[in-house]
């Protein structure tokens, strides 16, 4: 059985979540650009050259356990329940989505997204 490090991070960090008690926002604080720490992840990871992003995903892809020895194309999407996403296609076919997740990680899902984000 094949172990996916990134998705079993992830769902130790949901989980963790479902038990925190809320925050509560300060007085007088103003809101960040990002909504969500996922949000702010993806913004770093966008940001990044193509090369570098590749790199990324690259390495979120193998150690979740999937094959993929060149990333032939990349594309943001649209969020995936309330994750942003992106649609990767590797060489011999292999297609994957990531997910940004909080806590700077990302979950990587075989298949591809069915809808492209907005241009």
């Amino acid at each position: 059985m094949t172990r996916h490090p990134f998705a079993v991070l992830a769902l130790a960090a949901l989980a963790g979540a479902c038990h925190a008690p809320p925050q509560q926002p300060a007085a007088n604080t103003t809101t960040s650009a990002a909504a969500t720490p996922a949000d702010a992840f993806a913004e770093k990871l966008a940001a990044l050259p193509d090369a570098q992003r590749q790199g990324v995903f690259m390495r979120a892809i193998t150690d979740a356990g999937f094959l993929c020895q060149k990333i032939e194309t990349q594309a943001e999407h649209a969020p995936i329940d309330g994750h942003p996403a992106w649609s990767i296609g590797c060489d011999h076919g292999n297609n994957y989505v990531a997910l940004a997740m909080p806590g700077d990680t990302l979950q990587i899902v075989p298949g591809t997204t069915k809808t492209p984000a907005a241009q």
